[in-house]
């Protein structure tokens, strides 16, 4: 195993710690003092400042309390690494924010083995990170994602080759709660050499991609009132031309906000209520493209240019907050989550005398994702049914399988081969056949340590993975067919 050196981080990082934090379970404090003491032993590395950010980022880690805050006053910015060396072009083959460039958790044009006990993933680098439910950004030679480290949040880039740190932006600002612990849940957004991201505690950032310099943010809960949801905010940035499109659920028809992406004033508004987790999703329905937003109880399609609703879809019976992504299966059909382990439907649209119509297809409950997002392929949908792996039918919702007890992880498609990569809950690493006839497990890899709940990125023919404390990059075409 390649366990390199990790990036240095600057001298004041040294005691941002999590002192607040308590973890719950005997064992996994023996499993991380042991993994402390191996990753002390590094060269370089003769503090215990591993130890201490392992333990602040533990797995069923609770704390003596709740400490939210956020200052905007107190914002800074370290360029700790090479910046000339940037390659920031967006390809087909980057993955420039949340579950890919159409968050639907595709994976194209790339082929893997799929033999790792002959030909397992390389691992390539292994570093330590702050708590954050994060995923990662990648463009280029670059990878942006957000992390908790101590008092502050903090947005880094690191080189995609090493793992070595570039720069980091950081705010003084914290959200924690019990179940899920400390550390922002949104993934930075990558467009035109720009990143936009938001924390957990409503601060929404534009910052250069090359240096991470600020260029100009917004305090959702300060300036708009918004209310702090219940897990933080969760929603990742959605560009689109020359708007960044944010869920801020704010009242007074602040509820889905767009702003200038360069000069962050705000450009339209609609209505929307409850707490939101999920991120405005864009699409092409009917030849038109749309946002897609959900809330409480209904899903919501937004003209891009004007900010107007071209329709909505209310899901009576089933009120809870919404999480997952909406899936887009086909031109004129969608399925909608209708929140944590309620169930999914799919809805038809079409377009009479410019009206638009809609049908709901199907609704079921053999699907009920949580907070964790699934995906299409063929005719079928698969993702996790609470803590169980599922395929259903598409045509139908009827229920095809039911197996795999993955925990609350992760999947995603690599679309060429047909293949599920899972990140299990407990940080394997979990390689399905996408089959409708069976469960199918082809492999899998002991590779993090701990909860993990993040979503993984595949860029570049490397799969890089993290949870709230450690990330890892993969080469995947080490023994590709």
């Amino acid at each position: 195993m390649d366990l390199r050196r990790p990036a240095r981080h600057g001298a004041d990082d040294r005691h941002a710690l999590d002192r607040a934090t308590l973890v719950s379970s005997q064992e996994n404090r023996h499993r991380l003092g042991r993994d402390c003491r191996r990753l002390e032993r590094l060269p370089g590395r003769t503090d215990g400042r591993f130890r201490r950010e392992l333990l602040a980022g533990a797995p069923l880690a609770l704390e003596r309390k709740q400490r939210n805050y956020v200052s905007r006053d107190s914002a800074s910015n370290d360029i700790v690494g090479d910046v000339e060396s940037a390659d920031l072009e967006v390809t087909s083959a980057d993955w420039p924010g949340f579950r890919g460039a159409a968050r639907n958790g595709r994976v194209l044009d790339t082929t893997i083995a799929t033999d790792w006990n002959a030909s397992p993933p390389r691992e390539l680098w292994r570093i330590p990170v702050g708590p954050a439910w994060s995923s990662f950004a990648a463009v280029g030679n670059r990878l942006f994602t957000q992390e908790q480290r101590g008092d502050s949040e903090v947005v880094v880039c690191y080189d995609a080759d090493s793992g070595v740190e570039i720069w980091r932006h950081a705010d003084v600002a914290r959200f924690s709660e019990v179940v899920s612990g400390a550390g922002p849940r949104a993934t930075p957004t990558f467009h035109d050499r720009r990143l936009y991201t938001l924390g957990g505690q409503g601060l929404l950032s534009c910052l250069d991609a090359s240096s991470g310099e600020l260029q100009w943010n917004r305090d959702l809960m300060e300036e708009f009132e918004a209310p702090l949801p219940m897990w933080g905010f969760s929603a990742s940035p959605l560009v689109i031309d020359d708007l960044v499109i944010v869920y801020v659920g704010a009242s007074n028809g602040r509820g889905l906000v767009a702003f200038d992406r360069k000069t962050g004033e705000s450009e339209w508004q609609i209505a929307s209520s409850g707490m939101n987790y999920s991120s405005a999703q864009l699409v092409t329905l009917v030849e038109r493209p749309l946002i897609l937003c959900a809330s409480t109880a209904k899903l919501v399609a937004v003209d891009p240019a004007t900010g107007t609703v071209a329709w909505e879809y209310e899901h009576s019976g089933q009120r809870s907050m919404a999480i997952v992504q909406p899936q887009q299966i086909s031109a004129k059909s969608v399925i909608v989550p209708f929140g944590d382990g309620g169930g999914v439907a799919r809805i038809d649209l079409q377009m009479v005398d410019d009206v638009w119509q809609l049908t709901e297809r199907w609704r079921s409950n053999n699907l009920k994702p949580s907070f964790n997002d699934f995906v299409y392929y063929n005719g079928h949908l698969y993702g996790f049914d609470q803590h169980i792996f599922t395929c259903i039918d598409a045509e139908t919702g009827q229920r095809q399988w039911k197996r795999g007890r993955y925990g609350f992880g992760q999947v995603i498609l690599f679309a060429e081969q047909g293949l599920l990569l899972i990140t299990a809950e407990k940080g394997e690493l979990v390689l399905l056949e996408a089959n409708p006839k069976q469960h199918t497990e082809l492999t899998r890899l002991e590779s993090l340590s701990g909860k993990t709940w993040n979503h993984p990125t595949v860029a570049r023919k490397r799969l890089f993975v993290r949870n709230g404390a450690e990330a890892i990059c993969y080469d995947l075409l080490v023994g590709a067919e």
